[in-house]
């Protein structure tokens, strides 16, 4: 650890470097914390201290993050299923986690983006596993209690409604609310919007993980505000289709069906499959011209070849003919004077 310490504050560079010279100490940083394993980044400082506590996640973006990971993992292994405490929120890992996602540093991260998708799925699981109304601190006042109790109910009844999947229902809460105006007067109006659009769109997403096909009469029924408006339906539908959101095709059946499709098809539009198509083809044309300009440089191209090997059996015929005559006067190394090896000849040129 001591060792390594040094390494770790001295990057990123005190004084301004070139994107070569600072691509060049983040790789090295980066290998050095790998190669110095969990073990060592868990250890505490000569002086007693956590590494994690001396970091600062926007300016030792990397180090924080090689040190973090290991610790997640270790708190991971503790817990028989799901998340530890620690992890959840309120936990203080947790809040370390936050600190970090709130303040890491855009150029440092680029280096470690598969750790940074490994925490962001972490947060996703912990979301969910907290999803749950917390319990209130018991040293609140019984009347505080009733008053908060009073002013959450509507918002407890959605999110019931929410959990009970009754689309039906939630969609009379809501219209309640708003004729009380109850989500105006709390400037949550455009919140308890979107609370619904996101309900039907899980909804619609559930049916995908119960069924392979359902005729569209049946998914408005089971989604829809209005299950006898199968056109609003179909049109609903087809846009999450469209947005990639959906991996689904109607078929023109009667009824027309709602067809889904295994997560690995895609659902792209011929333009975007074509626009796809291009980028690549760009991609691989630079990729060539590059490896076309090396092959340039390093003097690796396909005349350059045949010309060494040419020049290779030249010599050798030059060599059999000589021993066959009995002839003298070979140069160094064997080879006839008449004849340099290729590469002593690049040799003088640099000279």
């Amino acid at each position: 650890m001591e060792s390594l310490l040094p390494q770790i504050f001295s990057f990123p560079p005190p004084s301004p470097v070139s994107d070569n010279e600072y691509d060049k100490q983040a790789k090295q940083l980066v290998k050095a914390l790998g190669e110095a394993g969990s073990d060592v980044l868990l250890e505490r400082t000569p002086d007693g201290q956590e590494l994690l506590s001396l970091l600062n996640p926007s300016e030792n973006t990397i180090a924080y993050m090689a040190v973090l990971a290991p610790k997640i993992s270790a708190q991971q292994g503790k817990a028989s299923q799901g998340l530890p405490a620690t992890l959840l929120p309120d936990g203080t890992l947790y809040e370390k986690i936050v600190l970090f996602l709130e303040a890491f540093d855009p150029i440092q991260i680029r280096y470690v983006g598969s750790s940074l998708t490994a925490l962001l799925d972490i947060v996703v699981k912990a979301s969910e596993q907290s999803s749950q109304s917390q319990s209130l601190p018991k040293i609140i006042h019984q009347q505080t209690l009733k008053n908060i109790k009073a002013l959450s109910r509507p918002y407890d009844v959605i999110a019931e409604t929410f959990s009970a999947r009754d689309p039906l229902r939630l969609q009379l809460d809501i219209e309640a609310g708003r004729q009380d105006g109850i989500w105006a007067r709390d400037y949550n109006l455009g919140l308890i919007s979107e609370v619904y659009k996101a309900y039907r769109q899980f909804a619609v997403l559930r049916l995908a993980n119960t069924f392979a096909a359902l005729p569209i009469t049946e998914v408005a029924q089971r989604t829809s505000p209005d299950p006898t408006d199968l056109t609003e339906t179909t049109q609903y539908i087809s846009d999450l289709i469209v947005s990639g959101d959906l991996k689904a095709f109607i078929s023109p059946d009667t009824p027309p069906t709602l067809r889904f499709l295994p997560s690995e098809c895609t659902t792209k539009t011929e333009t975007q499959l074509q626009i796809e198509i291009e980028t690549h083809k760009a991609k691989l044309a630079c990729l060539l011209e590059l490896i076309s300009n090396n092959d340039h440089l390093l003097e690796l191209n396909k005349e350059y070849i045949e010309h060494l090997q040419r020049l290779k059996r030249s010599r050798d015929d030059e060599e059999k003919s000589a021993k066959a005559s009995g002839a003298a006067g070979n140069g160094r190394n064997g080879q006839p004077s008449g004849l340099m090896d290729p590469f002593d000849e690049d040799v003088m040129a640099d000279g």
